[in-house]
């Protein structure tokens, strides 16, 4: 090889450490280019804590959920500390996030963890709704009754389905009482939910879900969806 470098040598030492992390960059970017997600997948089977599951083009994976990878219920965002692994069953759904897939084969990166649908129905799935703090709710009625303005709502599960009007349905009681914030205040509270139904079709309402007493919550606040 008779090739000269035209520099010094801290010249050329910097030239070889310059390709060296060019060679890294572009290793970094391979390897990034290898992560991906793979949503609403079926549970099919169980082992341990090895999955099979089954994306909507028929295509089968196996992966394992290890004691360090991060599950979120997708429908309610309780966090791994809250929801099990015993929790998960076949036919739930989940999305791998942040993964690295080879054939069937499927492994979480450093940042990888799992959402999942738990497939539930009924009473089940109603109390699973109205475990979280705050909901999307219809108002179907509204009526005063003493110093409380009853609303007379519907809540919906949008997991499973396709079409929202086929969405399993929940009748929910909402209490607004004085202190329940309406756009921001508890003044003129009856007026204030009248001109929120004619901004949007759902309503977002809070409350203390450790008081929640079978269909009946006690709002403690209301907002139109998106304002």
């Amino acid at each position: 090889d008779l090739n000269v470098f035209n520099g010094s040598k801290e010249d050329f030492n910097n030239y070889l450490n310059s390709k060296k992390e060019e060679k890294k960059i572009n290793f970094e970017k391979e390897e990034e280019s290898k992560i991906t997600s793979i949503r609403d997948a079926i549970i099919t089977n169980i082992e341990n804590r090895t999955l099979t599951i089954k994306d909507d083009k028929e295509n089968t994976y196996k992966v394992t959920i290890g004691d360090n990878i991060r599950i979120l219920n997708e429908r309610t965002g309780e966090k791994q500390e809250e929801l099990n692994f015993s929790d998960i069953q076949v036919n739930d759904k989940i999305t791998l996030n942040k993964v690295i897939v080879d054939g069937e084969n499927v492994e979480f990166t450093e940042d990888g963890y799992a959402s999942v649908v738990r497939n539930i129905h009924g009473e089940e799935l109603k109390n699973e709704l109205l475990s979280q703090e705050d909901i999307e709710i219809e108002i179907n009625e509204v009526k005063k009754e003493g110093n409380n303005i009853i609303l007379y709502s519907t809540i919906r599960d949008l997991y499973y389905q396709n079409d929202y009007s086929s969405a399993e349905k929940f009748d929910v009681k909402v209490i607004v009482n004085k202190d329940t914030l309406v756009f921001g205040t508890t003044e003129n509270q009856l007026e204030e939910i009248e001109r929120m139904r004619s901004l949007s079709d759902n309503i977002f309402v809070g409350f203390d879900k450790t008081k929640v007493k079978g269909n009946t919550i006690i709002a403690k606040y209301l907002e139109a969806m998106g304002c």
